[in-house]
């Protein structure tokens, strides 16, 4: 990722308990997945999003330009709630428009919602900034519902993952230098 910090310990550590999070919310609630969910793939969002997923999480989010964040779209048809690029994403989008009383909650939800709808289109063979990986796609499309519930679990307030990536500060922020001790 251009302009982040090289990779360390604690962006794989988030990871890390961001995924135990997804695995634990699956385990209580395995009925609320509608399709196959791929670790793998999740993973890799992760990766691409993490830094600034921690930033949205710790920073005054303003938002998107083009996003309205209390509108939420009527779903006639929960079943046909689909597209080429993911499951249930319009109930996804709904759901992080209803965390409009935590804007950085929401903020990172989006970030991750978004790159995973970046991740299929690559998988489409088009893109958006000129990469030609498509390394860890999923066999099929991801459940985007499922992926917003189940990040939302981890990134409760109180929870491991965002006590950590909350407890970094500007430490972790884009082309922020520690300081010298």
């Amino acid at each position: 990722m251009k302009g982040f910090r090289a990779w360390g310990g604690w962006q794989k550590e988030a990871i890390q308990l961001m995924i135990t999070g997804v695995q634990r919310f699956y385990s209580e609630v395995p009925s609320l997945l509608a399709g196959d969910l791929d670790i793998a793939f999740l993973v890799e969002v992760l990766k691409d999003t993490i830094a600034l997923v921690q930033h949205d999480l710790t920073h005054d989010w303003a938002g998107w330009p083009d996003w309205n964040y209390s509108e939420t779209r009527a779903i006639e048809n929960p079943n046909e709630d689909q597209s080429k690029r993911g499951l249930r994403s319009g109930q996804a989008r709904n759901l992080i428009s209803a965390f409009e009383y935590d804007r950085r909650l929401q903020g990172a939800l989006l970030s991750i919602f978004s790159h995973t709808s970046r991740k299929q289109m690559l998988k489409e063979g088009r893109n958006w900034d000129g990469t030609t990986s498509v390394q860890f796609l999923p066999c099929a499309r991801p459940d985007d519902l499922f992926i917003v519930m189940a990040v939302y679990y981890t990134l409760r307030p109180g929870q491991p993952a965002r006590r950590l990536l909350e407890g970094l500060g500007d430490l972790a922020k884009p082309n922020v230098p520690r300081p010298r001790t």
